[in-house]
């Protein structure tokens, strides 16, 4: 994992994959690139994945639609071009990799002068709730299902959501600067906040435009990629990517992870897949790309 915020991170204290270290933002793509092919062409790595802030940073500080944005996607657009050309160069024992390129949200422009001034949580809900403009309130057990969000003992008892294109203010004696014009976290339905998803590689069907993608259907593709055939329970769906396969899993397969997709099969480490099994490996470029440009 190159450059992740937070891929140095320990699970049971131990590092569950190779990290290139604390993350940056600072480092090229190309130089991110270069780091990332000195992996992917080693016999027993499968899986790569890079992360690259831009145009996200950009659009917190221009505004999506802005020229600063149009300029930070033409040097991304520059990185994956120096990506396919390394692949295209580069000497792989098997078949060349397959190659996803997506985002993890969109964006949408704000401005310091619509914020939401808040000072108790306890004072939004009892004097404002329903009446807060800009922002919708709700008690932990009333938030909706779709938002995945309320059975965690983390979760705050009340929550305040703004509205799109409207931010949060916790304190009014440190109020947000005109510096900060773009933001996501908002309703994944909104369209805005919709991220993109580029593949190609040897298993991948050309298929050209799909209308709908659901992030959380990532994971599923990159099992499928990987030929890891026992998931963890997820929200994605095996069925909605193995049409992007040339030679997709026959379809006692696909219903076999399904299972274990759903959680109603338990998941065992003997399911993992390694480069012996003639897996083909998996580069996913992970970027802070937004959902359009007007």
């Amino acid at each position: 994992m190159i450059y992740w915020p937070g891929s140095d991170a320990r699970y049971n204290d131990t590092m569950q994959y190779v990290s290139f270290g604390l993350y940056s933002g600072h480092p090229t793509l190309r130089f991110r690139v270069d780091r990332i092919m000195e992996w992917i062409t080693q016999p027993d790595v499968n899986f790569c994945m890079l992360y690259f802030n831009q145009p996200d940073s950009a659009g917190h500080k221009y505004e999506p639609d802005s020229k600063e944005v149009l300029d930070a996607i033409e040097l991304t657009n520059d990185g994956i071009a120096y990506l396919l050309q390394r692949i295209e160069q580069a000497d792989f024992q098997g078949e060349k990799p397959n190659v996803i390129v997506t985002s993890d949200h969109g964006m949408n422009a704000v401005s310091y002068k619509r914020v939401v001034n808040v000072t108790t949580i306890e004072e939004i809900y009892q004097r404002l709730k329903g009446k807060l403009p800009h922002a919708t309130v709700y008690k932990k057990e009333e938030i909706p299902e779709s938002y995945h969000y309320k059975n965690n003992p983390r979760i705050a008892p009340i929550v305040v959501i703004a509205d799109l294109g409207w931010m949060i203010q916790t304190d009014p004696a440190n109020p947000y600067e005109e510096t900060l014009n773009g933001m996501h976290g908002y309703n994944h339905s909104e369209s805005d906040m919709h991220p993109f998803i580029v593949a190609a590689g040897p298993d991948i069907r050309q298929i050209g435009l799909v209308e709908r993608f659901y992030q959380v259907d990532v994971y599923p593709l990159v099992c499928l990629l990987l030929g890891l055939n026992k998931p963890n329970k997820i929200d994605g769906d095996v069925h909605r990517v193995a049409l992007f396969f040339k030679q997709p899993p026959p379809q006692a397969d696909l219903d076999e992870i399904a299972l274990y997709a759903q959680g109603i099969k338990d998941w065992n480490a003997t399911s993992m897949a390694t480069r012996g099994n003639a897996m083909t490996p998996l580069c996913l470029a992970l970027l802070a790309l937004l959902h359009h440009i007007s």
